[in-house]
């Protein structure tokens, strides 16, 4: 797989991750556990389709590993929200995925960059995640004080920045790697579904579609991975954050504030540098 086909798979990515939540922007009471279990029937679903189309290929056991981990990360997200708030827990998730998948790429996958650069790219998109958690200004009580009240937003980006390292170290096609990996999201998701009361049955085909989007970017992931590598190419999809951004403001009227907007411009300023660093510091 060329440089080329990596920095599209990152494009991909962007925007199908920046996109999928859109259509329940405008639903409020959704249960997050139930919202998860139905998007990963969805991915799911397309990701047994894509493994018919190649011919199911042998399986990969770490593929059903990534994908149980995952839903892990985003159980420990959705928790995160609701005990620290949404900027602020996504913040550190985003953050620490950030570093945890480049610190991958450099210390065990051995990927060539440019280490300078490499992480004055890291810092510009962290110090983005910053800005934006500042935009939104939202404080949340929690009863633990100090860093342990983080827990759950530093899981999440823990496991968010390395659940496909399994894909590298078993030297997996991306491609193959996605049937299991989607398998063990599907056991997941219905894992969570069986602690959920029935609800919302008229927005179930839209949470598949939202699956069905997320997957895509995850395939987009995958591509830019094996591309560009483990380093560079993950903390870039990161950059999804932007286009989220963007249908906030503009579609549903977020962060309406002069303050806030100056704030998301500044991010957006350091995201974009951040990513021409990274990208530039690939060897």
């Amino acid at each position: 797989m060329n440089v080329m086909q990596g920095y599209l798979g990152v494009l991909v990515a962007i925007l199908a991750w920046g996109s999928y939540m859109v259509p329940l922007k405008r639903y409020h009471n959704i249960s997050p556990l139930w919202f998860q279990g139905w998007l990963s029937i969805g991915v799911g679903l397309s990701s047994l389709a894509l493994g018919a189309w190649r011919g199911f290929p042998s399986f990969s056991p770490w593929g059903l590993f990534s994908g149980l981990a995952w839903t892990l990360g985003a159980l420990s997200s959705f928790l995160a929200v609701r005990h620290e708030g949404l900027s602020g827990a996504s913040t550190r998730w985003m953050g620490t995925g950030i570093l945890v998948s480049f610190a991958i790429g450099v210390l065990i996958l051995g990927d060539h960059v440019a280490l300078p650069l490499a992480l004055m790219g890291v810092v510009a998109l962290i110090a983005g995640l910053l800005l934006v958690s500042k935009a939104a200004d939202k404080q949340v009580a929690d009863s633990k004080s100090g860093i342990l009240r983080y827990w759950r937003s530093v899981g999440a980006g823990t496991i968010f920045g390395s659940y496909l390292l399994p894909m590298q170290l078993a030297q997996v096609n991306p491609m193959d790697f996605v049937a299991p990996m989607g398998t063990g999201i599907l056991l997941g998701g219905l894992i969570l579904l069986s602690r959920c009361p029935p609800a919302h049955a008229g927005l179930k085909p839209i949470c598949i579609g939202c699956g069905l989007a997320w997957n895509l970017a995850n395939v987009g992931s995958l591509i830019a991975i094996q591309g560009i590598g483990f380093a560079v190419g993950f903390p870039l999809t990161q950059l999804a954050l932007l286009v989220s951004i963007s249908w906030g403001i503009w579609m549903f009227g977020e962060s309406p504030l002069p303050r806030q907007r100056r704030f998301l411009m500044f991010a957006a300023l350091f995201l974009l540098i951040g990513a021409a660093l990274l990208g530039l510091s690939r060897r």
